[in-house]
């Protein structure tokens, strides 16, 4: 990794956003987590981020609908999204970069952020 990612996690599942933060920032990444994507997009008016990973099925507002008003304000950010339903095609239309399947491998998160790299 050349250097450090700022890194937005939006998932309603706190287990997951704190098991995500702790293998995040032990490979050197600083992260920070929302529960909602109304709570993310607050924080991304003060806020950018190198990467934004974020699941499908959450309570307000969708990843997708996320998705598609923050690739409108961070034409750079890096947008993963992810769900266990099979949701690729929502993401893709609403402009995220990729997207996994859950359950996914950490290491395939890993890869996908140290692609912002190259």
């Amino acid at each position: 990794m050349r250097d450090k990612k700022s890194i937005l996690i939006v998932d309603d599942d706190e287990l997951l956003t704190g098991y995500l933060q702790t293998y995040l920032g032990e490979e050197g990444h600083v992260v920070s987590c929302c529960h909602n994507g109304i709570d993310a997009l607050e924080l991304l008016k003060v806020r950018s981020f190198d990467i934004i990973v974020t699941d499908y099925h959450m309570p307000r507002m969708t990843g997708a609908e996320f998705t598609e008003q923050v690739r409108n304000r961070m034409v750079d950010s890096l947008i993963v999204g992810y769900s266990g339903h099979g949701m690729k095609n929502d993401f893709v239309k609403a402009g995220a970069d990729f997207f996994l399947l859950k359950p996914f491998e950490l290491s395939e998160l890993l890869s996908l952020i140290k692609h912002r790299d190259e």
